[in-house]
């Protein structure tokens, strides 16, 4: 019966708008850039991917808020490298950087989207 019910969410995955988690204010060049790729891939995913610009601390409030997210494959999280610097820069942050999963794309230079493992921590 449990194989039946895993089965059939499977089938219907997308059923719900995603989110894309930028920490980055609102008009930046990167702002810019991550709504095209949601536009992009909400035409390829069939579902609405809804930009939200967390900006504050040095990206830290948006990597709270993605390291917070439902493992649920309905949040997609870009960082820079401001991400990379601050476990660096405090003590004590409201996530730990190395067992957060980091998922990461490359726009610029790249095609589509990357998923380390999650022991892995951005370089």
């Amino acid at each position: 019966m449990m194989c039946a019910s895993a089965s059939h969410a499977a089938d219907t995955y997308p059923s719900k708008p995603g989110r894309l988690i930028l920490p980055f204010g609102a008009g930046a060049s990167t702002d810019i850039i991550g709504r095209i790729f949601a536009l992009r891939f909400s035409e390829a995913w069939g579902q609405t991917l809804v930009v939200d610009n967390r900006p504050g601390a040095a990206g830290v409030l948006g990597t709270e808020l993605a390291s917070k997210a439902a493992p649920d494959g309905y949040t997609i999280f870009t960082y820079g490298i401001n991400q990379t610097i601050t476990p660096n820069l405090y003590n004590k942050l409201p996530y730990v950087s190395s067992s957060t999963t980091w998922v990461f794309h490359r726009l610029l230079f790249g095609k589509g989207c990357c998923r380390p493992r999650s022991t892995s921590r951005p370089r």
